[in-house]
């Protein structure tokens, strides 16, 4: 091939686009739909950023983070401690639930003191802003779990109210929520050596562990 046709082969190789009406229009999509790409999921983090809540905000900063633990279902050690939601109402926005502990092999006697606890229950979530949290309610530890059923000195009921409906699938995009996490802050008092020390713990629970045997009106 000649030097003279190499040259033409290069030029109709990067020969730029003709400037029509079509391409602009392209290109005016283009940077459109790019961006949204962008945009739209800075909002919703940005959004998220705004409506981030604490769970037990308050009483952490009055006891100081470092004192308490944090954890799931299994992080107490002492004794057992189970909760479970009984009434999770979309309509109406109330959600109730039952909760009880009781002696496991790690439990002594001599070293919880009363052999009594104190539960406060929040319910929160940052995508969806909701920060909603029960009174505390005190409570004894049964012998055993069927002890701990019989008698309401034992199981205790706490309802939390003005759950907001949450957003079917496919009404936010990029995001589903479609339940809000349970929050636990447990409090007991133990003794060792003449010394008593307030435990302090905050566990949290997924909608798939809580919601057990829950009745009326769940729409999910």
């Amino acid at each position: 091939m000649s030097k003279q046709n190499k040259k033409k082969t290069r030029e109709r190789k990067f020969h730029l686009p003709q400037r029509n009406l079509k391409n602009f229009i392209i290109g005016i999509v283009g940077i459109v739909v790019l961006f949204f790409a962008i945009a739209i999921p800075v909002q919703y983090v940005s959004n998220y950023n705004k409506n981030k809540v604490t769970p037990f905000a308050s009483t952490i900063q009055s006891v100081g983070a470092d004192n308490i633990k944090y954890g799931n279902s299994s992080t107490i050690q002492d004794f057992n401690f189970k909760i479970s939601c009984t009434t999770y109402n979309d309509n109406t926005g109330s959600v109730a639930f039952k909760f009880y502990a009781y002696k496991n092999e790690n439990t002594d006697d001599a070293k919880i003191l009363t052999n009594t606890y104190k539960v406060t229950l929040a319910m929160c979530s940052n995508w969806i802003k909701v920060d909603r949290t029960s009174s505390e309610r005190s409570s004894t530890i049964a012998t055993d779990e069927t002890e701990a059923l019989k008698s309401s000195t034992y199981y205790k009921t706490v309802t939390i109210s003005s759950i907001p409906n949450l957003p079917k699938k496919g009404t936010l995009p990029f995001i589903k929520v479609d339940s809000i996490p349970l929050y636990v802050y447990i409090t007991y008092t133990t003794i060792k050596n003449g010394k008593e020390t307030v435990n302090r713990f905050i566990l949290e629970y997924p909608y798939s562990e809580y919601i057990v045997g829950a009745t009326g009106g769940i729409e999910k």
